[in-house]
């Protein structure tokens, strides 16, 4: 039997400061990423584009509040190509932060990536997945 997958939760401060998505990859990968923001079986509430390029991370202020993010669930597929050949292997990571700080996460959204297709390819590796925010009183 396949082990079960673990669910990824994200305690957010409901009394904190807006919550900032960052994607973040190896300064030679070029990540994309399409983002949504809903409750389970509800109609999404934001969507979003976002790219790590060069400077190796970007940032997207998520426009729920911290009180109103509770049970919402963001999933995301983000693919990945390296702009260098030679550097196939490298980190693409997901992070929600507040205040500065990164948010506790119970599964980190980072993934150590090897062999990955070059740009100039046109083929790109594909990462999917969610967290749920809960909010911690």
């Amino acid at each position: 039997m396949p082990p079960a997958k673990q669910r990824r939760f994200c305690v957010v401060n409901p009394d904190g400061g807006p919550l900032v998505l960052r994607l973040q990859a190896t300064s030679a990968f070029r990540a994309g990423a399409d983002f949504q923001l809903r409750l389970a079986g509800k109609p999404v509430v934001e969507t979003w584009k976002q790219a790590a390029g060069d400077s190796g991370a970007s940032d997207h202020d998520i426009t729920l509040g911290p009180k109103e993010v509770d049970q919402h669930v963001l999933a995301w597929e983000i693919l990945v190509c390296a702009m260098v050949p030679a550097i196939d292997q490298g980190i693409v990571e997901v992070q929600v932060m507040q205040d500065g700080a990164n948010c506790a996460m119970t599964k980190l959204a980072q993934w150590q990536l090897e062999k990955v297709p070059g740009c100039a390819t046109n083929k790109q590796d594909s990462i999917k997945g969610n967290l749920v925010f809960l909010i911690h009183p």
